[in-house]
Parts: C-alpha cells; sequence; structure tokens
C-alpha cells in the first residue's frame, strides 16, 4: 500500500502538490537543449495506451476468474482444489 503522506514532505500522496512534484521533473527536461517536446506528449500518450490494454485485459482475468468462482459455488463442490478453479493444467 502506498502511504497517504511522503515522510520526507508534508503533502498528502495523491494530492494537487503531489502530482505538482511528480511533474516537476519532466516540465524540466523541457528546458533541455534537443528535448522535443512532441516526442514528450507522444510518449504520453503510448503510457495512456499501454495502460488501458493492461487494464482491460485486467478486467478480463477478474471477469473470467469471477465466473469460474460462481460456477464452482452453482457446482455445490465441497472443497474446490486448485485444478478445480483452472489454476493447474492436472
Amino acid at each position: 500500500m502506498i502511504s497517504p503522506v511522503n515522510p520526507s514532505r508534508a503533502y498528502e500522496y495523491g494530492s494537487r502538490e503531489h502530482y505538482k512534484h511528480v511533474f516537476e521533473d519532466y516540465i524540466a527536461e523541457l528546458s533541455d537543449l534537443g528535448v522535443d517536446p512532441d516526442a514528450m506528449l507522444l510518449g504520453m500518450m503510448d503510457a495512456i495506451i499501454e495502460m488501458i490494454e493492461y487494464h482491460e485485459g485486467a478486467i478480463a482475468r477478474y471477469l473470467s476468474f469471477s465466473s469460474k468462482i460462481k460456477q464452482l459455488l452453482l457446482d455445490d463442490y465441497d472443497e474446490p482444489t486448485a485444478q478445480d478453479v483452472g489454476l493447474t493444467d492436472s
């Protein structure tokens, strides 16, 4: 679990102040010679797309697992095994 307060600073995780500090390093890079701001924006878009794909996959895995649990409950197993829920091949 992420601590709600950074011990070295007095701001809360997820607060406006927190994100100000998160973005300072990225914005500071724009002052360097040869840094392409378009590359930074495109990199941010790539990260967003990858996170969406990851979370869509996670949702699919959660739904699949949930279906297996529901099926086990409907089948009225006494004690489901790892094999029953598809966690092992044998």
